[in-house]
């Protein structure tokens, strides 16, 4: 799920999932199912490319969902705690001051589609079991992808390619970075699975 936030432009792609995926086909130069590669622009960095036009093959279901700003009162002031909801009458008196900020500020359209994208994540009916090259893997594995601890069948050098290695720069890292992450820990992961499996 691509989260777009800040959309500014719902008179072109309306809020919500449905608006997303519009704008996603616009965006990716898709027909639906697969990219037509003579719609990628030819001035666009071959890495940006190759990412249109093979995204579709990395997912078995790619969505987007378009969300409004919540508002400059809330997104501009500190003391804003992200509550949806106000204050329990029953809790006792608030004090307010000239910062105070409450859910009253948020955007109205932000609080609506929130309340849309949420159960559209979380709702039972549409969680799935995380999959990998078509295969159910585990959290443990998953958390290898990650690399939030080492994995014990990488090389030091591959290490380096640990997605949180890539992230812990000052500037977001290029597609081709992403990429090759994705590449080795996907081989050697089921590399390792197939290993463990054999010596059973």
């Amino acid at each position: 799920m691509f989260l777009i936030r800040d959309w500014s432009y719902p008179y072109e792609h309306p809020y919500g999932l449905e608006g997303g995926l519009s704008f996603l086909e616009k965006r990716l130069q898709t027909d639906g199912v697969f990219p037509v590669r003579h719609q990628v622009k030819q001035n666009q960095h071959e890495e940006l490319q190759n990412v249109r036009k093979h995204i579709h093959s990395c997912f078995s279901n790619i969505g987007c969902f378009l969300l409004p700003h919540p508002g400059l009162k809330v997104a501009t002031n500190p003391h804003f705690d992200g509550r949806l909801r106000g204050e329990d009458p029953t809790a006792g008196e608030t004090r307010h001051n000239q910062n105070s900020v409450t859910h009253a500020h948020i955007d109205e359209e932000f609080t609506k589609e929130l309340v849309n994208l949420v159960p559209a994540l979380l709702s039972p009916e549409n969680l799935v079991e995380k999959e990998i090259g078509g295969v159910k893997i585990t959290c443990r594995e998953l958390l290898h992808y990650f690399k939030v601890s080492p994995a014990p069948w990488l090389r030091r050098e591959e290490e380096e390619l640990a997605y949180m290695k890539i992230y812990q720069g000052e500037e977001l890292p290029h597609p081709k970075s992403m990429l090759q992450v994705s590449a080795h820990t996907h081989t050697h992961t089921h590399t390792h699975t197939h290993t463990q499996y054999d010596g059973r």
